[in-house]
Protein backbone atom coordinates (compact mmCIF):
# COMPACT_ATOMS: atom_id res chain seq x y z
CA UNK A 1 0.00 0.00 0.00
CA UNK A 2 1.51 3.45 -1.45
CA UNK A 3 1.02 5.66 1.87
CA UNK A 4 0.41 9.89 1.14
CA UNK A 5 3.16 11.32 3.70
CA UNK A 6 1.42 14.20 5.79
CA UNK A 7 3.28 17.59 5.27
CA UNK A 8 5.11 17.14 8.44
CA UNK A 9 7.05 14.48 6.45
CA UNK A 10 7.41 16.14 2.90
CA UNK A 11 10.58 13.76 1.92
CA UNK A 12 8.94 11.02 2.89
CA UNK A 13 10.47 9.78 6.24
CA UNK A 14 9.11 9.24 9.63
CA UNK A 15 10.70 11.65 11.57
CA UNK A 16 8.28 12.10 14.85
CA UNK A 17 5.73 10.74 16.79
CA UNK A 18 2.48 11.59 15.22
CA UNK A 19 3.90 10.76 11.32
CA UNK A 20 4.94 7.35 13.23
CA UNK A 21 1.56 7.00 14.40
CA UNK A 22 -0.42 7.73 11.07
CA UNK A 23 2.22 5.32 9.34
CA UNK A 24 1.04 2.69 11.50
CA UNK A 25 -2.08 3.62 11.23
CA UNK A 26 -2.95 3.38 7.68
CA UNK A 27 0.29 0.98 6.37
CA UNK A 28 0.29 -1.70 9.59
CA UNK A 29 -3.43 -1.32 10.63
CA UNK A 30 -2.44 -1.08 14.18
CA UNK A 31 -4.54 1.13 16.38
CA UNK A 32 -3.96 2.08 20.51
CA UNK A 33 -7.46 2.66 22.40
CA UNK A 34 -6.91 4.91 25.09
CA UNK A 35 -9.67 5.80 28.03
CA UNK A 36 -11.75 3.12 29.39
CA UNK A 37 -10.09 0.77 26.61
CA UNK A 38 -6.21 1.29 27.78
CA UNK A 39 -3.77 -1.49 27.02
CA UNK A 40 -6.18 -2.68 24.08
CA UNK A 41 -5.04 -2.06 20.62
CA UNK A 42 -6.58 -2.87 17.09
CA UNK A 43 -3.81 -4.79 15.07
CA UNK A 44 -4.77 -5.55 11.00
CA UNK A 45 -7.67 -7.71 11.35
CA UNK A 46 -8.02 -8.49 15.24
CA UNK A 47 -8.73 -6.83 18.73
CA UNK A 48 -6.34 -7.37 21.33
CA UNK A 49 -5.99 -7.04 24.70
CA UNK A 50 -3.86 -6.33 27.43
CA UNK A 51 -3.06 -9.55 27.88
CA UNK A 52 -2.30 -10.80 24.59
CA UNK A 53 -6.17 -12.67 23.55
CA UNK A 54 -6.95 -11.59 20.37
CA UNK A 55 -10.40 -11.43 18.57
CA UNK A 56 -11.56 -11.50 14.96
CA UNK A 57 -14.50 -10.14 13.62
CA UNK A 58 -15.67 -13.70 13.54
CA UNK A 59 -14.86 -14.73 16.80
CA UNK A 60 -17.05 -11.44 18.37
CA UNK A 61 -20.15 -12.18 15.79
CA UNK A 62 -20.14 -15.62 17.14
CA UNK A 63 -19.76 -14.34 20.82
CA UNK A 64 -22.60 -12.11 19.91
CA UNK A 65 -25.24 -14.25 18.64
CA UNK A 66 -24.26 -16.55 21.43
CA UNK A 67 -25.34 -14.16 24.08
CA UNK A 68 -28.31 -13.04 22.10
CA UNK A 69 -29.41 -16.32 21.80
CA UNK A 70 -28.96 -16.98 25.86
CA UNK A 71 -31.16 -14.15 26.68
Amino acid sequence: MRMEFPPCCPDGRVTNLCADRVYRQRVEGYIKLSGPWTGWRIQGDALIGPGGVRFKATTLLHAWRQAQSAN
